[in-house]
């Protein structure tokens, strides 16, 4: 094993791997047809397994097996940041380039198009966890960074985990650089220095409230978190105890009591999972996420959209939740977007006024 690339499996990890419940008997069969062997429907599985993993099996082989293991990725949750500083599309190219350098130094596949006013960065690389079975070590994964270019500047939309987080880091560097010796000003959706529980709580509820053209329906996941705060002490703290952080899940989650119990003990809301609909006609319930990874300074903020519940001949919503198409899908996460922005705006003037006020 090197550099997170599996090179080698034993005969057991091979046998191990075709016995899991997500290997599928069609699975099993397009295997052994690769090797020219057709199998019956009713051979056994554990039989099938056994036969397989004593056969000479190559870095191929191993990439079938470990291709189906990472075919169920979820979803990930998208994060923005915009900078106010404009560059030619000649000089988003030049960045485009160095990034593509930098990340297939390391192995990765990359690739930048683009598709309209936006310049879409395609990134193929692999996501390696030792901790898992060799099978599922290694999973090739695909991401694309988007850049909007408009009047006010540049936004750079991707998909938050670490790998790709760190690309959007080396690549707001490589804006710094060609910059032309401007200050890069980067801004993000975070409360770091929002230091009010109330407020904090606040950004969740306007945002829910804050999507141009549908009304809020109801939040089904309300997380909560709470701080430790340095140098502070309780009695609680003199008995070692102190609950970090909280769920609750149910409906009509904003206005329980139990929720209004842990707000007034020092929680404070930081993801949310929330249900809308258009205005203005009749409307599919779409079913959106928001949250702050890092919950402690609220930064790193992401959301997504979970799916959507749709509207029947009956007049009833679907009790199952299907997947958006990707038009409408896009569509709503501008929403969600402009939204936090909103909210955003409005929590930090209530929170300027108030020390205002505590000046006088």
């Amino acid at each position: 094993m090197k550099s997170g690339h599996l090179y080698y499996a034993s005969d057991k990890a091979v046998y191990d791997a075709l016995l899991q419940y997500n290997f599928k008997n069609s699975d099993m069969k397009e295997l052994f047809l690769s090797r020219g062997i057709i199998i019956s429907p009713d051979t056994e599985r554990d039989a099938a397994a056994l036969y397989f993993s004593r056969l000479n099996h190559d870095y191929y082989d191993h990439q079938k097996i470990a291709a189906i293991f990472g075919a169920g990725v979820k979803k990930e949750r998208i994060s923005v940041a915009h900078v106010s500083n404009s560059f030619s599309d000649a000089k988003l190219e030049v960045v485009a380039q160095g990034l593509k350098e930098n990340l297939e130094a390391t192995g990765s596949e990359v690739k930048f198009t683009w598709v309209g006013k936006n310049l879409e960065i395609e990134i193929k690389y692999e996501e390696y966890n030792s901790n898992k079975s060799e099978f599922k070590q290694a999973v090739e994964r695909h991401a694309v960074i988007e850049i909007e270019t408009s009047a006010d500047g540049i936004s750079i939309r991707n998909p938050q985990n670490k790998f790709i987080d760190g690309a959007k880091e080396t690549l707001v560097d490589l804006l710094a650089k060609n910059s032309g010796g401007a200050e890069l000003v980067v801004k993000e959706i975070q409360m770091r220095t929002l230091v009010d529980n109330k407020l904090r709580t606040q950004f969740f509820r306007n945002l829910l409230q804050g999507l141009t053209g549908y009304r809020f329906k109801d939040v089904t996941d309300v997380y909560v978190y709470n701080p430790k705060i340095k140098g502070a002490t309780s009695d609680d703290d003199d008995i070692g105890i102190h609950i970090t952080k909280a769920s609750l899940k149910g409906e009509g989650l904003l206005s329980s009591p139990e929720l209004k119990g842990l707000l007034e003990t020092g929680f404070y809301v930081c993801r949310v999972v929330w249900t809308t609909l258009a205005a203005s006609e009749k409307s599919d319930v779409y079913e959106l996420e928001a949250q702050f990874s890092d919950p402690e300074n609220c930064e790193k903020f992401s959301y997504a959209v979970k799916g959507r519940y749709k509207l029947n001949d009956q007049g009833h919503h679907n009790k199952h939740r299907i997947a958006c198409e990707s038009t409408v899908e896009r569509k709503m996460l501008k929403l969600i977007e402009g939204a936090a922005v909103k909210a955003l705006d409005a929590v930090q003037a209530d929170f300027a006024g108030g020390e205002a006020n505590e000046g006088k």
